[in-house]
């Protein structure tokens, strides 16, 4: 996710979430990344997700993957 679509995010995030109450210096430092790689995995109660400025290494993924079926 880049560009305007990254900028919705982050609004979203830091205005509609719990996230909103991190520090300022905090939300000032994740709205900085001009581009964010978004992974999610589902089961049946949730979703576990996680976000990262490098894409996930397989092994990484594979760890999210098995982490959500619990």
């Amino acid at each position: 996710m880049q560009g305007e679509r990254e900028a919705l995010w982050d609004n979203f995030l830091f205005s509609q979430t719990e996230l909103v109450h991190l520090p300022h210096f905090i939300i000032e430092n994740m709205k900085s990344f001009k581009t964010i790689h978004l992974y999610g995995s589902f089961n049946s109660f949730s979703c576990l997700t996680t976000g990262n400025v490098q894409p996930l290494t397989n092994e990484s993924f594979d760890l999210l993957i098995r982490f959500s079926k619990f």
